[in-house]
């Protein structure tokens, strides 16, 4: 028997841009199961904004409403980001990652972690946030690998322990997680965790900043200023610093300056020195941080609307291999 939504969404036309009489009006909703849980306990969803919301959103939300774990997720971050033409509100996003996180979906246990971490929607609570970052980084999700190296070396939830933590570092570096690189340089650099060693960190700082971390591109700065694991090279230094620092690092825009005002790896230039010092100052004033939050919304509504293509694609194959 073909899910509801299935059905819906044929009579509706809505996936992947296909087309057919009256693809544009809702089609009507079949009578749920008896055995489905009341409308009243799934979070109702904030309200679009004017002309935000993809194609197929709505028939989106119902797949979410019916309880489908992936789309489930995928409203949590709609009302997180405020993607998908969503309002804000992270307390509905808190009680979309949650459905779905009990469920088994690892992004969505990685997700409900930050509600706890951060306290969005949620009262803060380092126990509970390590706890779901735990159920999904046993399933292999890397962002929540990454979290799990947090936990252990801040004492966020569980008790301080370096070796946890490098090792939990490891397991999302080796997977491409910049954010984990550079954690786990700094692990090699410092000795914590592991045995100190210069050149490992200058690896995988380096393997960070190719990723484009901002602090693996300014660590990796460093490594090339002082030949730390690497040989002594300032326009290598210098070109690190600037990735960095064009991201908005303020202690790179700091170092850029001095690169300028001694003339390390670039031609000596007080003004230009002056100028980075005063956007590392203005950075620190202000507490920007690194990233392009404009930039990181277009990326994530782009994301939300390959997500729901493919949703529909899937359901519309899996409704005519039923017939």
């Amino acid at each position: 028997m073909k899910a509801w939504w299935m059905v819906a969404l044929a009579a509706a036309g809505l996936a992947c841009g296909c087309g057919g009489k009256g693809g544009a009006e809702k089609a009507p909703e079949p009578a749920k199961p008896a055995a489905e849980k009341p409308a009243a306990a799934v979070p109702e969803a904030p309200r679009a904004r004017r002309g935000g919301a993809p194609k197929g959103m709505d028939m989106y939300r119902k797949a979410a409403a019916d309880g489908f774990a992936e789309a489930q997720y995928w409203m949590g971050l709609c009302c997180e980001h405020g993607w998908g033409g969503m309002a804000r509100d992270e307390r509905a996003a808190e009680e979309w990652f949650r459905k779905a996180a009990e469920q088994g979906h690892a992004a969505a246990e990685n997700a409900l972690g930050a509600c706890y971490e951060y306290g969005r929607g949620v009262e803060q609570d380092y126990k509970e946030a390590a706890k779901w970052y735990r159920a999904a980084a046993e399933q292999g999700n890397t962002e929540a690998e990454h979290n799990m190296g947090v936990c252990y070396e801040y004492a966020r939830g569980v008790k301080r322990n370096m070796e946890q933590s490098a090792e939990w570092y490891r397991k999302a570096a080796e997977k491409g997680n910049a954010n984990a690189q550079n954690a786990l340089g700094a692990c090699y650099e410092y000795g914590r965790g592991v045995d100190q060693s210069d050149e490992d960190a200058a690896k995988w700082y380096r393997k960070a900043a190719e990723g484009g971390n901002a602090f693996g591109q300014n660590n990796t700065g460093v490594c090339y200023e002082y030949g730390r694991g690497v040989a002594t090279n300032y326009v290598e230094a210098a070109k690190w610093y600037r990735k960095a620092a064009e991201q908005g690092l303020a202690q790179a825009q700091n170092n850029l300056g001095v690169c300028y005002e001694y003339g390390r790896g670039v031609e000596q230039n007080d003004a230009e020195a002056q100028r980075w010092y005063a956007r590392a100052a203005e950075t620190t004033r202000r507490g920007i941080g690194t990233g392009n939050s404009a930039q990181q919304d277009e990326e994530g509504e782009a994301a939300l609307q390959e997500a729901v293509a493919r949703w529909y694609k899937k359901a519309l194959e899996q409704g005519a291999a039923a017939d």
